[in-house]
């Protein structure tokens, strides 16, 4: 029995050994070939922006959390626009890299009509437990981080599975034979213009809430706060900025308890992230959307601890709007001091 696991380790160790150097091989040699992720070319689809009656003026990017918490129809009713002057272009588990590539894939005329871009900024999606939600970010985990995730029961299987499969496939080798197949993304294209303008709503309204906000950072000492995202986003704020576009960063509403458990267990991620946003931005704009109210959950606005439901999703985008609108025209940005005001 004992020889038996002996050998089964042995293999395993030489398979991902072998793994590991085939993928470090590919990245070198196709690195000579791209430039770009594989994704860059896959958001084209966000040609419906071009067929709006009237151009945006304002984009709302980010995750999930941005999808399902802000209406374009209601902060355009609420901030003064005109139906389809303000998109939602947020997705679930969209991070910065994706979004930078939306923003580059959007038209000229969409581009120059545009002045202001709103950002939903949420900690734990530049931590970089966050790249097993993307193809091309799983490539950035070294060889202990993918084989830590095959054990750590804080990745679902599916996460596992993808480690196995795109630790080679997404390499660069695996990139050039993807692209040539023409193979996307799925859950990227946009044919025809959504409801509401790219927002969804949740119609989820649970009874209880729990405040563990310490798990959604997993294992901080293998998975820490990411350079690469930050880069990222770096270069989405200089790119719109550089077109006279005000960037506005922005928080969603939390329920009180994840509030809570954040506040007192996540001190440290809160520094660290905040050492990298002010570091890699610079003076920014913040909206803390923890000024929407203390105990959002007891309102029903909650779908779960960290999205809101379709009724908050409304009220926020009120809020939203009405926290634009005070901005004054030459507000000073300046270095973010805490991300919730709990």
């Amino acid at each position: 029995m004992k020889r038996y696991l002996l050998r089964a380790s042995l293999f395993v160790l030489v398979f991902a050994g072998s793994l590991e150097a085939l993928t470090a091989i590919a990245s070198r040699l196709a690195a000579l070939y791209h430039k770009t992720p594989a994704y860059s070319g896959t958001f084209a689809n966000y040609s419906w922006t071009d067929r709006l009656e009237h151009s945006p003026k304002v984009l709302i990017m980010g995750s999930s959390a941005a999808r399902y918490g802000v209406s374009p129809t209601v902060l355009a009713r609420k901030g003064g626009y005109l139906s389809g002057e303000v998109v939602n272009l947020a997705f679930d588990a969209r991070n910065p890299v994706q979004t930078y590539y939306v923003w580059k894939s959007l038209s000229e005329q969409v581009k120059s009509s545009v002045r202001l871009v709103v950002y939903g900024f949420e900690p734990w999606t530049f931590y970089q437990n966050y790249y097993a939600y993307d193809d091309f970010a799983i490539t950035q985990w070294g060889p202990v981080q993918r084989l830590d995730v095959l054990f750590n029961a804080n990745f679902d299987s599916q996460t596992r599975k993808k480690v196995l499969r795109y630790s080679f496939l997404r390499s660069g080798l695996g990139q050039s034979i993807r692209n040539s197949f023409g193979f996307l993304q799925k859950n990227r294209q946009i044919l025809a213009t959504p409801p509401d303008f790219g927002a969804i709503e949740l119609k989820a309204r649970p009874r209880n809430f729990s405040g563990n906000a310490r798990e959604s950072f997993v294992d901080k000492a293998l998975f820490p706060v990411s350079d690469f995202y930050f880069s990222y986003l770096k270069r989405l704020k200089d790119e719109v900025e550089a077109r006279g576009i005000r960037f506005v960063l922005f928080t969603t509403p939390k329920a009180s308890e994840w509030t809570k458990d954040y506040s007192s267990s996540c001190q440290d991620v809160e520094r660290e992230t905040l050492t990298k946003l002010n570091g890699a931005l610079g003076p920014v704009i913040l909206i803390d959307a923890m000024g929407f109210m203390p105990e959002p959950e007891k309102m029903g606005y909650m779908a779960d601890n960290a999205h809101l439901n379709d009724k908050g999703q409304k009220a926020f985008s009120a809020y939203l709007a009405k926290r634009l609108q005070l901005l004054e025209p030459k507000q000073p940005a300046k270095a973010v001091a805490r991300l919730y005001a709990y």
